[in-house]
């Protein structure tokens, strides 16, 4: 009895050799789009995430004497401060309002996170790195190409002591 042979015939081999490459061909491109969608979701959430407020609270209170800082002993006057354990290490910038009010904001700017600007202008705070303009009255973004607010941080103020107290 003859023993059969398992290997293909001479005629077939160049066509599994070409199903072979076009699998090879498919395999390579289908890794590459994976690649591309994959890179390309990163660099969305990446990007989306410079137009929001990156700052999360601490639930904590900061108790700053303003008297340190002579500049915010004048209405309109405003300074950038980092209070290490909140805002994330990040400078805020306190801006004197009134005799008996402050408004404290991330001086983060919710564009690409450059700081703003401790000199209001026009009575906004500023950020040179884009022109983005924020409302000192809530944070929010009045020119620029900032589109989500500053994160405002609630205040008490004790005009007896000159203590602030800050609450991250």
């Amino acid at each position: 009895m003859a023993e059969e042979s398992h290997m293909l015939p001479d005629r077939t081999l160049p066509a599994v050799a070409e199903q072979i490459q076009d699998r090879r061909d498919f395999l390579r491109k289908a890794a590459q789009m994976l690649g591309v969608a994959v890179a390309s979701g990163t660099a969305i959430t990446v990007l989306s995430a410079c137009e929001t407020d990156i700052v999360k609270s601490q639930g904590g209170e900061q108790v700053f004497n303003i008297t340190t800082v002579p500049v915010l002993t004048l209405i309109g006057g405003a300074a950038l401060q980092v209070f290490d354990n909140f805002n994330g290490g990040r400078e805020v910038i306190i801006i004197r309002t009134s005799t008996t009010a402050f408004a404290v904001y991330t001086a983060v700017c919710t564009h690409q996170q450059c700081l703003v600007n401790n000199r209001l202008q026009n009575g906004n705070i500023y950020c040179a790195c884009h022109a983005s303009a924020f409302s000192v009255t809530d944070g929010r973004p009045l020119s620029g190409p900032a589109t989500a607010s500053l994160r405002k941080y609630e205040t008490r103020f004790d005009s007896a002591t000159n203590q602030l107290t800050i609450i991250f």
